[in-house]
């Protein structure tokens, strides 16, 4: 946040309030009210603030850009606020671009902290995803503007409404005034923004149908027996394809229109999911991309971003979970090799490379000191992709990568920052062996501020 600061009021205004050693300070008391214009929108989708005296930002959720607001300041940090929106005191002028509130699909949003952007235009929500990736590049990566190619254009989801796979709504344990009183009060959905309060939600419209009408039967059962639950508790509600069908029946049928869903609540059971063309059985409670719409546009983005001569290299996909990537860009390249180290993850992957017929790939269970190892690729014919989790890689990875030296490195990234700042390492560490070819965003959350992030570096 404090980069915004420095941008928005000027470098020299911030370093002036540092050496006066006002930067922090209680500029506003707890609660108060002030009147605020909006003039841009922060990478966690919130409206920034200036205050007329144009010396602080105020972090503001649900405006927009053009807008004067009347925020309430719950929590100031340095040189910037925290602010709950009470009030919109003029609209902007621009409103067909920035606020249209018809546009917004759920009763709970302005409250629920799952979305932001709902009142924009789809247009402008992939346009402030690629400015999210442009200002983590800029801040994060630490490379010169000469070493980052121009932002690519954010890759849109198919469906922005109605496409996650995957919903957690979560309740707080039950009071005794709440068991005696047939659940009145007993909220069961989704965290209040700014607050540590659960909000009573029955429906969460970016979820799959599937999953909705699940949500209200899960719901119902957990209010039935809250007295059991001591704390508070999770419910999972995961879409999939059914599993009382053969599953070498769903790969020879192929994708249909009306393909039948369902919504899979424990966390111990086996779900299926079809991707393009290939098919896909993993444990409930491990990790997938929640946006299946999207992910045949982001693999066939990377299958067009590699050259069309990749039949005689090889793949190597780390932080490979269930096989997601591996199988199906393995067609692509002469032999394939996953590399995770969950034996859990591992196991699944096998039996989706089987599933699927693939004979050119293999799984390896790796260990975080050695992930390479056992590897005989032709480091100069390799490319390796990368997907990890939102902490990004470590060094040790990081090191492990730059002694195998491959040819290519495709990064795949659910945290732009994290992505940035490691990519700024690959290159720099390398002497700059290592250019970057391109980077974009990939919209797997429409509505919210989330952009999935895709980078492409070669060996110069």
């Amino acid at each position: 946040m404090f980069f915004e600061v420095k941008r928005l009021l000027r470098l020299e205004k911030v370093e002036a309030a540092v050496q006066a050693e006002q930067d922090y300070i209680e500029k506003f008391d707890h609660l108060q009210e002030v009147e605020l214009e909006v003039v841009d929108v922060s990478s966690h989708g919130e409206g920034l603030a200036i205050n007329d005296e144009k010396d602080w930002i105020v972090a503001v959720p649900f405006c927009v850009p053009g807008e004067r607001v009347l925020a309430r300041v719950y929590r100031n940090d340095r040189m910037h606020s925290y602010a709950d929106l009470v009030e919109i005191v003029r609209r902007s002028e621009d409103k067909v671009e920035w606020r249209d509130d018809s546009r917004i699909g759920c009763k709970y949003f302005g409250k629920c902290s799952g979305c932001q952007y709902q009142m924009l235009s789809y247009e402008k929500q992939l346009e402030l995803k690629r400015n999210i990736v442009v200002k983590a590049y800029q801040n994060f990566s630490h490379l010169s503007d000469s070493l980052v190619p121009e932002i690519g254009p954010t890759l849109p989801s198919p469906q922005q409404y109605g496409y996650r796979t995957k919903l957690t709504p979560h309740f707080d344990a039950p009071k005794p005034d709440m068991i005696r009183n047939n659940g009145e009060g007993f909220n069961i959905g989704f965290q209040q923004k700014g607050r540590r309060i659960v909000l009573d939600i029955e429906e969460c419209p970016i979820g799959t149908p599937a999953i909705n009408q699940q949500m209200t039967i899960s719901r119902e059962e957990t209010k039935k027996n809250m007295a059991k639950y001591k704390r508070g508790a999770t419910i999972l509600l995961r879409d999939s394809l059914p599993i009382d069908i053969p599953i070498e029946d769903q790969v020879e049928s192929g994708p249909t229109p009306d393909e039948k869903h369902v919504c899979i609540t424990d966390h111990h059971a086996v779900v299926r999911e079809r991707v393009a063309d290939k098919m896909f059985t993993f444990s409930a409670n491990s990790f997938f991309q929640n946006n299946n719409d999207i992910l045949r546009s982001l693999v066939e983005c990377i299958r067009d971003i590699l050259p069309s001569d990749e039949q005689d290299s090889y793949l190597v996909d780390t932080y490979c979970g269930s096989g997601l990537f591996a199988i199906t860009l393995a067609e692509k390249f002469k032999e394939v090799a996953g590399v995770e180290i969950s034996s859990e993850s591992i196991k699944y992957a096998k039996l989706n490379a089987e599933i699927n017929g693939l004979k050119n790939i293999r799984f390896i269970a790796g260990s975080a000191e050695a992930i390479f190892e056992g590897l005989t690729f032709d480091a100069s014919k390799t490319t390796i992709l990368i997907d990890p989790p939102r902490k990004g890689c470590d060094e040790l990875f990081l090191k492990q990568l730059l002694a195998f030296s491959p040819k290519r490195i495709v990064y795949v990234s659910c945290n732009v920052h994290t992505q940035a700042r490691d990519v700024g390492y690959i290159v720099k560490q390398s002497g700059e062996r290592y250019k970057v070819d391109s980077v974009r965003g990939c919209d797997l959350f429409p509505q919210t501020y989330h952009v999935e992030a895709l980078a492409v570096l070669s060996q110069v």
